[in-house]
This record gives structure tokens, sequence and C-alpha cells, in this order.
């Protein structure tokens, strides 16, 4: 019984394919539903376009943020609390500070308002696909039965009558996918465009609102680069830093620009216009878009306790209130609240320890400005 189940399977599998293939009744008549289920799968691949601009947009916003608590240490050891370019310095990080929260903000809401809807659309095509291709084979059952009931009407008999039934049976199941498909194909084509322009409108209304809020604050970036290149051999390239976080900024406005063009409801006027705006903004505020770096408020986050700051004290350990990133092989990586075994302090910055609590940990050189304390 098994087996002629299966063979019955492969026998059917064998006539749909044969059909599809080559007779001309299968393709009859079904060029109106294939129409539909191109322009559906046409917003199929522009859904998933969006998403990985949306994606690619926060990823970068977390790279800069890494740049960013780089840049936070090279400023805390260079610039102490006798330099002369202090005050810009402090300027410089009282900005940062301002607007790491609101970048924080932005990529969560992307995440839960845009990204996360999208992707339920998304894990819905697969399964229309595998409906759609139930939808045809049961069409090619429905088109072969057909073919049988025609041949054998003029004989009738109970052999004619069962094929009758099975045709009726095949009408019915074929009548019903097809039906639902269709609604659901009307519908995305229905609201696609509003979709579509709800999130597109949505990721640029938070972009721009997000750009406002700093405007003018990093405008100190500038005056930063030129007091850091009077540093003459400079162990740290923080200008390579800043040009390479602006190379970045360039491709958050591609990709968020070129999200607008999936949307054939948005004229090419407005598209004009929000570029234009976006590239005014843009150049307006001169920001550094990194927004995110983990060198919040240092009196609560990082702040380690009384009893933490004693044995810091009297164990000669150093609780470091910023972020390295090792640049060569004895050099320590390091984040901010890490306690640090001091086991050499040498002149010139450059102390020679190890982290305290991390087996894995080896000894190497770490960037010390005493003449601006790490433990607090």
């Amino acid at each position: 019984m098994q087996a002629l189940k299966v063979f019955t399977k492969k026998l059917r599998a064998q006539r749909r394919r044969w059909m599809k293939s080559g007779s001309q009744d299968y393709k009859d008549g079904d060029s109106e539903f294939q129409d539909i289920y191109e322009h559906y799968l046409g917003i199929e691949s522009a859904l998933k376009l969006f998403k990985e601009h949306v994606e690619a947009y926060c990823k970068s916003l977390q790279k800069s943020c890494e740049f960013q608590a780089q840049i936070a240490g090279d400023l805390l050891y260079f610039f102490d609390t006798k330099s002369n370019h202090r005050a810009k310095v402090n300027k410089y990080m009282t900005a940062a500070r301002d607007i790491s929260s609101s970048c924080v903000e932005l990529c969560n809401s992307l995440e839960e308002t845009v990204i996360k809807p999208v992707s339920v659309h998304i894990d819905l095509f697969p399964i229309i696909k595998k409906i759609v291709k139930k939808r045809n084979n049961k069409r090619i059952d429905l088109v072969s039965y057909q073919r049988q009931v025609e041949a054998m009407k003029p004989k009738s008999g109970a052999k004619y009558l069962k094929k009758v039934q099975k045709r009726e049976r095949a009408e019915a199941i074929f009548n019903k996918i097809n039906t639902d498909l269709e609604s659901v194909f009307n519908d995305y084509i229905k609201f696609r465009e509003q979709m579509l322009d709800h999130y597109i409108h949505y990721v640029i209304k938070m972009q721009i609102d997000f750009f406002a809020m700093g405007a003018g604050k990093c405008s100190v970036m500038d005056e930063i680069i030129e007091a850091f290149s009077k540093i003459a051999k400079s162990p740290f390239d923080l200008e390579a830093k800043i040009i390479q976080m602006r190379k970045d900024l360039d491709e958050f406005e591609e990709n968020i620009i070129a999200a607008p063009a999936l949307a054939p409801s948005i004229s090419t006027e407005a598209k004009q216009k929000s570029a234009s705006s976006y590239q005014e903004l843009r150049q307006r505020h001169q920001m550094v878009f990194d927004t995110s770096m983990r060198f919040e408020d240092l009196h609560k986050e990082y702040a380690p306790s009384e009893d933490a700051y004693a044995s810091a004290q009297s164990k000669n350990y150093e609780i470091v209130m910023y972020a390295y990133k090792a640049r060569h092989c004895d050099e320590l990586t390091i984040r901010p609240g890490d306690l640090i075994e001091v086991l050499e302090i040498r002149e010139g910055g450059w102390w020679r320890g190890m982290i305290s609590g991390d087996s894995s940990s080896t000894e190497g050189l770490f960037p010390c400005n005493h003449t601006q304390p790490h433990v607090m």
C-alpha cells in the first residue's frame, strides 16, 4: 500500500512537470495571476532592500561609536588639566554626552518600529511562496482532470462520474487557495505604497530630528583637529579617525537617501527636496556622527564604590574611565571601569600593568595621564 502511494505521488509529480513545460492548457488563462504574483515579489525585493539600508545605517552608527570611545581615551590622555586646549576637549566631551543617549534611542526606535515590523513581512514571503507552489500544482491537477473528463464524456459510466468528482474536488481546493492568495496579493498591492512610505518617512524624520538636536554642538571638532595636529609624532592618529568617521557619514547619507527611491508615490520633486534639505542639515551641523560612545556620565555609570576606590589606592590599582584598543602586541585593550593592577610606573604616561580579575589577561602597556586621575 505504501509503495503504491509513493508510486502515485511520483507519477503525479511527473505529470505536473510535463504539463508545466509542454501543455498550453496549463499556461492559458493564468497570466493575470502570474502578473500579480510578480508584482508581489517586487514588493518583497523592495522590503528586503529597505531593511538592508536601515540595518547598514544602524551598523555604521555602532562602528562610529567604537571610534568615539577610542577618541575619548586619546583626548583624556593628551589634553590634561594643564593643557591650553582642555576647555575645547571638555566642550567636545559635553556635546558627545548630550547626544549619546539620543543615538541609542534612535537605533532602538529603528529596531522596534522599522526593522522588526519589516522582518515580519519578509518572513511571510517564503510561506506565501509555498502556498503559491501548492496552488500551481492544484491547478495542474485541475487541468488534468478537466482533460480526462472531456475525453471520457462520450462514454459516461461509473469511471466518468468518478473523474467528475475528482475534478469538482480539485476545483474546490484550487478556488479556495487561489481566492486566498489573490486577496493577500491585492492587499499588499493596495497598501504597498502606504507601507513603504510610512517606513521611509519615519526613518527620514528620525534622522533629521537626530541631526537637528545636535546642531552646532560639535563645531569644536575642527578646533580639536587643529590643536591635536600641533602635537609632534603623536602615537594616536585622531585626525585619521575623524576623516574615517566623516566617510562613514557619507555612506549613511547614501543609504538613507536611496530609500525614498523605493516608494513610487513620492514624486521626483519631493525626493529632490528631501535630499536637498538633508544635505543642508549635514553642512550646517558639521556633526561627528558617532554619538553613542560608552563614555557617558563618569560619576554615575562607571564610578566605582568607595570600597573599590580604597582597594585601588592600597593595592596600587588603577580604575580606568576610558576605552583604549591596543594598536601593538605589547599594549592592553581596556574598557571603562576596568581595574588594572599597575606593575610599573613609567615616564611618558605609558604604564605597565594587567587587568585584574581576567585570567586571560597578560601584561601590557596602557596610557595613564596622571594629571587627570582615572581613579574616582
